[in-house]
């Protein structure tokens, strides 16, 4: 007989260990196996946004559970010999928990993943790098179990042909390569890497108390962005440069149209809470193809952004000369433009835009024309008065863009810095060549008095 089920109450239900039946038949083995495909199906199909978050998510997890015992039900004609709450249960350990992981996954101090081996899994908790050896897969085969479950929802399966898999999902990044042995390019085990993404925005507030930002940074962004500032925003692997990228838009206004770009799907604008009332963002990501000509990559993305009458283009990692190029095109015919690209310092971010765009006079005089800012950002990690070690993301530097001696020296004009030795952050300039854009943009007198010359 089939029971009714209260959603509100399976909201609260709490996984129970499920035992492996010794009484098990080979035709209940079959028939769990059909039921598991069928319900996955199901889920892709009319929960996917659930299925995928499920992983990192409890309330999506305790949702799909509820989905998965109701689907079970409504079938007709299963026969096993089990009960069918054992039934229900089993599928839903196997499609919503990824055993060992799972604790890494639901824990939101860990904010990365990478495994190297069945005994080798590091976690960046708390900022600071941690080897979890109370996570360990029995072998690789169990790693690869763990593999074929986050790349279920986007139906792709690693194999000789695609060993390297990147997935983004909406509550997390993966990358995942099969090993030698199995026809890919890593050695020794399957390699994979983890990344969460935070469900919202990160307030200044909540930056201010962390230690990536000072309160006079957090008073000079929203004094100065809204009127015209263009930014680059540097910084190397795992810096937190999107991160800081996707708080820009908070300082506007909500009608702005703010159209991102990047080459895979992690500033996720719509998906935020901070970013629901914004009903005028617009997201694009890179689609690969053989063809050149049906691909449409960073550049091709930037050219089409300009007939969609953008006001702050969000540009995801420029790593390419075609991507400098069509960035700089856009800041120069009068977007506002903020992107991120990898490097080691401000002087070096610029340097690195100069090369990538094309290394030459005319370049770097466009560059000092199309944009105002850059703002430099690393990881790093210091001991607390207690004596742990612990890692943040800091914002070491914010300078003004001035121009270029040559193509080989960019002149900046320093406003913030972060000392490390005492652990502060210090204003040591003020505006110069930005202060007739703020006047002409219309900032208010008192803005211009507080940060310019």
């Amino acid at each position: 007989m089939i029971g009714i089920i209260n959603p509100v109450e399976y909201v609260q239900y709490k996984p129970r260990v499920v035992l492996q039946s010794t009484s098990r038949t080979r035709s209940d083995e079959a028939s769990l196996r059909s039921v598991l495909e069928q319900t996955q199906r199901y889920l892709v199909d009319q929960h996917n946004d659930d299925f995928v978050k499920a992983f990192v998510d409890e309330t999506a997890r305790n949702r799909i559970k509820y989905h998965i015992s109701d689907y079970i039900k409504e079938q007709r004609g299963l026969q096993f010999s089990m009960p069918m709450e054992e039934v229900i249960s089993i599928v839903q350990t196997e499609i919503t928990e990824m055993g060992v992981l799972q604790p890494a996954l639901d824990d939101p101090s860990i904010s990365s993943i990478e495994i190297n081996g069945p005994g080798e899994v590091i976690v960046e908790q708390d900022g600071f790098p941690v080897h979890m050896t109370e996570i360990r897969f029995q072998d690789n085969d169990h790693i690869y179990r763990t593999i074929d479950k986050m790349l279920m929802p986007i139906g792709k399966t690693l194999t000789a042909n695609e060993p390297i898999i990147d997935a983004n999902y909406r509550g997390f990044r993966i990358n995942v390569i099969m090993d030698v042995t199995r026809g890919g390019v890593s050695t020794g085990s399957p390699v994979v890497s983890i990344r969460k993404f935070p469900p919202d925005v990160y307030s200044d507030e909540e930056c201010i108390a962390y230690g990536n930002i000072s309160v006079d940074i957090s008073r000079f962004l929203a004094d100065i962005l809204p009127y015209g500032v263009k930014t680059i925003i540097a910084g190397g692997t795992n810096s937190g440069k999107t991160t800081q990228l996707i708080r820009f838009p908070s300082y506007y206004d909500r009608l702005i149209r703010f159209f991102c770009i990047e080459d895979s799907e992690e500033m996720m604008l719509k998906g935020k809470t901070t970013y629901q009332d914004y009903p005028n963002i617009a997201s694009v990501i890179v689609k690969e193809h053989d063809d050149e000509r049906k691909a449409y990559t960073i550049p091709k993305l930037v050219k089409t952004s300009l007939r969609q009458n953008p006001d702050v283009i969000l540009i995801g990692e420029m790593r390419d000369e075609h991507a400098a190029q069509q960035a700089l095109v856009a800041a120069n015919t009068g977007h506002i433009v903020h992107l991120t690209t990898h490097a080691d310092g401000a002087k070096e971010a610029l340097v690195r835009f100069l090369q990538l765009a094309g290394n030459n006079r005319t370049v770097a005089s466009q560059i000092a024309m199309a944009f105002n800012l850059v703002l430099f950002q690393k990881y790093y990690e210091y001991e607390t008065e207690s004596g742990k070690r612990k890692g943040i993301r800091v914002v070491f530097e914010i300078a003004e863009i001035l121009g270029f001696e040559g193509t080989e020296e960019p002149l900046i004009n320093t406003i913030f810095t972060f000392d490390p030795n005492v652990k502060q952050f210090q204003q040591v300039g003020k505006l110069r060549k930005l202060k007739n854009k703020l006047i002409t943009e219309g900032a208010p007198v008192e803005v211009i008095s507080r940060w310019c010359e």
